[in-house]
């Protein structure tokens, strides 16, 4: 996904995200797994973080990072998870 200096950043997630919603539209009982840097806080509020956030709950998936409590932590992010999943 694009960086916070990339210019249109909005516009570029969100087509992102247009583009894969036919895709679980289509297949609806198949797994859906986001991997990679999403380069947002999808904690914070912001209209990135709005729209994945919305998109997400739209869609029914689950954030890896906020799944199990027990997995292991650097920083402030979760080690090699995905970001999102369907359940």
């Amino acid at each position: 996904m694009p960086c916070s200096g990339t210019v249109d950043k909005l516009f570029v997630f969100e087509e992102v995200l247009n583009n894969i919603q036919p895709w679980i539209q289509t297949y609806p009982y198949h797994t859906v797994v986001f991997g990679g840097n999403i380069n947002s806080d999808l904690d914070a509020v912001g209209p990135v973080s709005d729209l994945f956030n919305h998109f997400a709950a739209d869609n029914f998936l689950t954030r890896c990072d906020q799944f199990n409590s027990n997995l292991s932590v650097s920083g402030n992010k979760r080690s090699r998870l995905p970001t999102t999943m369907k359940r």
